[in-house]
């Protein structure tokens, strides 16, 4: 399965917006948020085990424990629309093959020029 760095980006931002130290139910999750026609069941939970084993998430089967700080940094990059869309088109036919980690640093580096370096 090839990574979705728009699910990647939404996972990531919602788990940081509601990430208050309890667990979270990914089906639960997935049902009131994500659940929208785009992405089954079974692409979200791969996503969800690809943030885990890259060390963006903590989650056991069936739960997110909670966001890293590594996932963090990542959805605070991607967070602003505009940045997110200037990666998106920089990175264009690119993206579906491209790692987390290529997709941060250009996202770093569209930050660091908006504020002004």
């Amino acid at each position: 399965m090839k990574l979705d760095h728009d699910l990647i980006r939404d996972i990531l931002l919602y788990v940081e917006e509601i990430d208050n130290g309890k667990p979270m139910p990914i089906n639960r999750i997935y049902k009131t948020s994500f659940h929208n026609g785009i992405h089954d069941i079974k692409s979200f939970k791969y996503h969800i085990s690809y943030l885990n084993d890259t060390g963006y998430l903590k989650s056991t089967p069936g739960v997110i424990m909670s966001i890293t700080p590594n996932g963090r940094h990542y959805a605070e990059n991607v967070s602003n629309n505009d940045i997110w869309l200037k990666v998106k088109e920089k990175l264009a036919d690119k993206l579906a093959s491209t790692s987390m980690d290529i997709v941060f640093k250009v996202a770093t580096d569209f930050v660091f020029r908006s504020l002004g370096h």
